[in-house]
């Protein structure tokens, strides 16, 4: 009886191996694409990305604007500009995130075009998204540093 149940544990699974083998290719793959505008898979170095960012209102009352081309930009800060849409979500975000207003509080304007789509939010400081954060300070601090054209 012994002799009967040797043969049976030595045997393969053939669809289990090819199952593994197809999802070890699927991963490998997965870290070349990534997600594009509306959630397409887009090679990262296949788009590029222009986006106008103004800021108003302030204690002042001063606004800034600038535009930033992702072809004037070095490849890293490019690439991390597109990280910080894509972190975003920015593509699926309502037009206007307006909540109360607040004396004395800034206003973002952002336009994003990305592969001949094109999207804008407007949102103030205390009504903007968590996710949406980080790209404004990014813009923020682009347009201190004078990057992009006025």
């Amino acid at each position: 009886m012994a002799n009967r149940d040797a043969p049976r544990k030595l045997k393969r699974r053939p669809t289990l191996g090819l199952f593994l083998l197809c999802l070890m290719m699927a991963l490998q793959g997965c870290g070349r694409f990534n997600r594009g505008p509306e959630g397409e898979g887009f090679l990262r170095k296949e788009y590029d990305t222009r986006v106008r960012f103004e800021r108003s209102g302030g204690v002042a009352g001063m606004r800034t604007a600038t535009v930033i081309d992702s072809k004037s930009l070095p490849q890293k800060e490019a690439q991390h500009l597109r990280n910080l849409i894509d972190e975003s979500g920015f593509f699926g975000l309502p037009e206007e995130i307006l909540g109360p207003r607040r004396p004395d509080e800034f206003i973002y304007t952002i336009t994003v075009e990305i592969d001949g789509r094109q999207h804008t939010v407007r949102t103030t400081d205390t009504a903007s998204p968590t996710q949406l954060k980080p790209l404004i300070e990014g813009l923020n601090e682009a347009a201190r540093k004078g990057q992009g054209q006025p």
